[in-house]
């Protein structure tokens, strides 16, 4: 999640509780690293919590995850939260927040998450990746395409012609290691 921040030119702040770990980071990544407890609001408020656009509490705890984001409500109150959470119990956690008026932006479940994504791709054969955009209304789908299958080798113009659905267009074509937009 760091790098992928970084690379889009966020500037972020990591807490990490172990000395090592925090080394580490700090050697491979270009952001502030503060050593300590992520329950502390000492250590948060070092982190600078309070200027914090986005919150993002992804440790192994549940609780920590969920206490982090309680005191971004009330330290950054603007700011946007989202939580990992393992709990079985992930649904009505999400009830009991918002009946709480604790707001959590996006609850992230990884389990309920890959069921879902392994049930959309079960309903195409074929497709390896969905990516969904502008509330569903755009779906990206990933496919490999074997050498009997009927598309490969025709040029995009010759796929014009070969009466493709519609509402769907070619984005991307990998070749080995080349991508063509």
């Amino acid at each position: 999640i760091a790098q992928r921040l970084i690379r889009e030119k966020n500037e972020i702040v990591i807490v990490e509780s172990g000395e090592e770990r925090c080394a580490a980071i700090e050697a491979q990544l270009d952001a502030k690293v503060v050593q300590g407890n992520a329950t502390r609001l000492r250590t948060l408020r070092e982190a600078k919590i309070a200027d914090a656009d986005m919150v993002i509490a992804c440790t192994d705890s549940d609780e920590v995850n969920l206490q982090v984001c309680l005191v971004a409500q009330v330290e950054a109150p603007d700011s946007v939260r989202i939580a990992r959470v393992r709990t079985h119990e992930f649904a009505e956690w999400k009830k009991l927040l918002a009946a709480a008026r604790i707001r959590i932006d996006l609850m992230i479940h990884p389990e309920s998450d890959v069921a879902e994504r392994m049930m959309g791709l079960l309903r195409y054969p074929g497709v390896s990746d969905m990516i969904h955009f502008a509330d569903g209304r755009v779906v990206l789908f990933g496919m490999s395409i074997d050498e009997g299958n009927w598309v490969a080798g025709k040029s995009l113009e010759a796929l014009g012609t070969a009466n493709p659905p519609t509402d769907s267009t070619v984005v991307m074509i990998f070749r080995g290691q080349r991508v063509i937009i």
